[in-house]
């Protein structure tokens, strides 16, 4: 017999996983914000807004993912203390989650990987310095 908090110890990991890349994503808007200037061309601000509305993006979908983990926790948890599932079942659950997450992660990666190489060639903040 396992007991809940073993049970669920991947969902708290994914929902503690979620929370650092909320907190990645918010500095990375910072940075972004930082590097609007009146001095950039048309092509840079748009790439700029294009990535301010992914991570923006990415936001969400990692609070409606968050969401989603707490109340499928609940809902295992509930099921397995009425007997009506086992273990197994809820391991299964948890991996469907996880597969989910990562999905998520690895959109965001690909994102953050974009935009440090649009950071890289940028310039953006030595051109507000300069005004």
């Amino acid at each position: 017999m396992h007991t809940v908090d073993v049970l669920t110890i991947r969902c708290k990991a994914l929902r503690s996983d979620i929370v650092f890349l909320k907190k990645e994503i918010h500095f990375l808007l910072k940075i972004l914000g930082n590097c609007y200037s009146v001095s950039i061309h048309t092509d840079q601000l748009k790439l700029q807004d294009g990535y301010w509305k992914h991570f923006e993006e990415q936001q969400l979908q990692l609070n409606a993912l968050n969401a989603m983990i707490l109340k499928e926790e609940s809902r295992l948890v509930d099921l397995y203390l009425e007997g009506i599932i086992h273990a197994e079942t809820v391991n299964i659950k948890q991996e469907q989650l996880e597969t989910t997450f990562s999905e998520c992660y690895n959109d965001l990666k690909m994102l953050k990987e974009s935009f440090y190489i649009f950071m890289n060639g940028c310039n953006a903040c030595t051109l507000k310095a300069a005004c």
